[in-house]
């Protein structure tokens, strides 16, 4: 019995303890005469005081969890409130050491308005308000995150010349693979993204109706597939999979995000 109650000393985990005495029932009644003290050299009241480290160890654990969590959704929630004329600026701690700034001049509701024109499509209100803080932006070394085109150099572009064809419109959905066919091809995209690896581009919003006409088909719900418009991905040509943005917004509070915490660690 003694070498049942060392071996279960050794063994550091602390489930053993529960297993050996629901094993070997004696084992309750030499814990209690004092064997197991006398194996493992710990006195009673020494087990107590462990125990009581143990407990206020524990105790700890959950506010600093919560805390970090408060964080968290403090961070998120305050972006969500920051106005453009101040989020934006917020990435310039992302620039390379060497730059300046990695803003560009703010673009004019014209030049706007032109691009919009000459792409025959209304641009999502979201990355217009971008636009009128930085026509565009250079690349952020530190979290290998693309730069953005100006509005004027914008221009449709094939999926088949950006290597995309083989990519169907699933807007984030898992599918099986006779669903993933049913679903309508990348056709054409609005890079918004400078030329680099990483890329953050635009579905049409027709693509996207199409989409969401085959998911709701095979049984998806509203909540599951959005509304219909302007759908942003982001992608890194070397990976296999699409990231489905929730919206430009949303990317641009990330990458704020992102800044906040470097600009923390300097």
């Amino acid at each position: 019995m003694d070498v049942s109650v060392r071996d279960t000393a050794r063994s550091g985990f602390a489930e053993f303890w529960t297993f050996y005495i629901a094993k070997w029932r004696p084992l309750v009644a030499l814990a209690m005469t004092g064997v197991v003290a006398e194996v493992t050299g710990r006195t009673a009241e020494q087990a107590d005081r462990d125990a009581e480290v143990v407990k206020q160890a524990l105790r700890s654990i959950r506010p600093a969890v919560a805390a970090t969590r408060d964080q968290w959704r403090a961070s998120v929630e305050g972006f969500t409130e920051t106005t453009w004329s101040v989020l934006v600026p917020k990435l310039d701690i992302l620039k390379w050491d060497q730059h300046d700034t990695l803003l560009k001049p703010p673009a004019s509701p014209s030049a706007i308005e032109e691009a919009e024109e000459r792409l025959g499509a209304t641009l999502p209100e979201d990355y217009k308000q971008f636009l009128l803080v930085s026509n565009g932006m250079e690349f952020m070394p530190s979290i290998n995150a693309p730069g953005f085109r100006p509005v004027e150099d914008l221009e449709w572009q094939t999926a088949e010349e950006l290597g995309l064809d083989n990519f169907r419109v699933d807007l984030g959905c898992e599918t099986d693979p006779a669903e993933y066919e049913r679903l309508p091809k990348m056709a054409r995209v609005l890079v918004l993204s400078d030329d680099s690896e990483e890329q953050v581009w635009y579905v049409d919003p027709e693509t996207t109706a199409e989409a969401i006409r085959v998911l709701k088909a095979e049984g998806r719900i509203d909540d599951v597939v959005g509304q219909p418009g302007w759908r942003a991905i982001f992608w890194v040509n070397y990976l296999p999979d699409l990231k489905w943005l929730t919206s430009f917004r949303g990317y641009i509070e990330s990458l704020a995000r992102k800044a906040d915490k470097a600009g923390s660690a300097k």
